[in-house]
């Protein structure tokens, strides 16, 4: 357990010290998160985005774990803090910096990032709120899964698996890429996506658990065939419906089981 920073207590309004209610967490060279911060922003959420740098350099960092729960407060740089004023999340954090350790040895190196990556992975975990992302031991923004992994969960989802033969022609005449986030199923403009194809994304989401996804299929003839997924999509694809989405789900009173 990190050490404790009484200094850290929110107080209302713009004074120092402010809680973020909603904050969108990513690399500074996540374009992605940065368009969806936008389009949050533009529908009225007061969005904070905080970068990763700005996480594991802060200076004042508490993370209590309990028997029954755990907190989580964040000095950031401008002094508002992160962590028990939170209502919703945006989480796309995938990776730790570490230019601060570059002077370091190559074996205290390697045991500092495995401990902070504990450490992250336990404090975004712990978010309260509405969270987007929910970090899991295999990610810090969701489980990235093996190939091999998706394609079973998958099925056992309702999905047709690329392995898919129709008994005429398996040509394939087209992939697709869906976006689902908090249940909602998103596809290009234009593209109608079949009802059972959307049911099984669904589910396939409800097993993953981190409440974002992006889904590849190809296309044969009528038929879906899944063919792969990742916890860590372009957003942009989606357009307004995505961030329609995202901005209906943040603002959920439950927040999005891990």
């Amino acid at each position: 357990m990190l050490k404790a920073d009484p200094s850290i207590v929110p107080t209302p309004g713009n004074a120092p010290g402010r809680p973020v209610e909603y904050a969108v967490l990513c690399g500074p060279e996540d374009a992605a998160a940065v368009w969806a911060a936008d389009e949050l922003t533009r529908r009225g959420l007061p969005v904070r985005v905080v970068t990763t740098e700005e996480l594991v350099y802060s200076t004042s960092l508490t993370h209590r774990l309990f028997a029954d729960g755990s907190t989580v407060a964040v000095r950031l740089a401008d002094g508002s803090i992160l962590g028990p004023g939170l209502r919703g999340t945006l989480n796309r954090v995938v990776r730790l910096p570490r230019a601060h350790l570059a002077a370091t040895s190559e074996g205290d190196r390697d045991y500092v990032l495995t401990e902070l990556h504990a450490v992250l992975t336990s404090l975004l975990f712990a978010l309260p709120g509405v969270v987007v992302g929910r970090a899991d031991p295999r990610g810090l923004s969701g489980a990235w899964w093996r190939p091999a992994e998706w394609l079973v969960a998958a099925g056992r989802s309702g999905l047709i698996g690329v392995g898919f033969r129709s008994g005429g022609s398996d040509e394939i005449t087209g992939r697709q890429t869906v976006l689902l986030v908090g249940g909602v199923v998103v596809a290009p403009s234009g593209v109608d996506v079949p009802s059972d194809v959307v049911l099984g994304c669904q589910a396939l989401a409800e097993r993953h658990g981190s409440g974002l996804l992006g889904l590849d299929f190809a296309v044969h003839g009528s038929t879906w065939a899944f063919e792969g997924a990742t916890p860590w999509p372009d957003l942009r694809p989606g357009g307004a419906l995505l961030a329609d989405a995202l901005h209906a789900t943040l603002l959920a009173r439950e927040p999005v089981s891990a």
